[in-house]
């Protein structure tokens, strides 16, 4: 109501053209900061994209290790059990041996 009861600018008038120029100026600023927050959202998805997928990987990689290590501690031991029964083959059959004497 209080608008249209102020004075418009009349077309052809400076008042007309400035007022026109300063839409246009608001409007093209409008457009450049909806297209920085676009960009700015696109980067912020896109970091957080490379961090899940650096997480993810990282957890693979840890995976990956705490397999490496299992398989190496279940050969170890795999190893350790197999020389324990050779000294244990080699104990009974001393064993044998001092029974035969």
């Amino acid at each position: 109501a209080e608008m249209s009861r102020q004075p418009q600018p009349q077309p052809g008038t400076l008042w007309h053209e400035l007022t026109v120029m300063e839409q246009k100026k608001d409007e093209e600023r409008r457009r450049e900061e909806e297209k920085q927050s676009e960009e700015f959202i696109k980067k912020l998805q896109q970091e957080e994209e490379e961090e899940e997928a650096k997480k993810k990987r990282d957890e693979a990689a840890s995976i990956a290790l705490a397999e490496k290590l299992r398989a190496g501690f279940l050969r170890e031991d795999r190893e350790r059990m197999q020389q324990s029964t050779k000294e244990e083959r080699a104990s009974d059959d001393d064993d044998d041996d001092d029974d035969d004497d």
